[in-house]
């Protein structure tokens, strides 16, 4: 299960949506990369190693960044994932049926 989805709308604000605090959190691009990469082990890996000891990194499509601003932005990724906002959502199973009548009327 996914556990926060980044987003950028239309008008180029980046967000994104934390399943466990079902929160939409105003971000930057570079954060929103950072936790599209951190679902895939081995890019994460490759960019923690390309992001050590260079002036700066070039991420392709968001642009160049300089190494206090990835420091940055990996410091609040980190943050929020220490708070648990990447965490998955609690799922609740409600046992129990919706009867037809029932879904009929919220159509209505």
């Amino acid at each position: 299960m996914r556990t926060a989805i980044p987003f950028t709308t239309p008008s180029g604000y980046s967000y994104f949506y934390s399943f466990h605090y079902k929160q939409f959190i105003l971000s930057h691009p570079l954060l929103n990369y950072l936790i599209s990469v951190s679902a895939h082990p081995g890019h994460w890996s490759r960019l923690m190693a390309r992001a050590k000891n260079v002036k700066s990194l070039r991420i392709r499509s968001l642009g160049s960044f300089s190494q206090d601003e990835f420091r940055y932005y990996l410091g609040k990724y980190r943050f929020y994932k220490k708070e648990g906002f990447f965490k998955p959502a609690i799922l609740r199973n409600r046992k129990g049926m919706l009867l037809p009548e029932r879904i009929k009327q919220n159509w209505q």
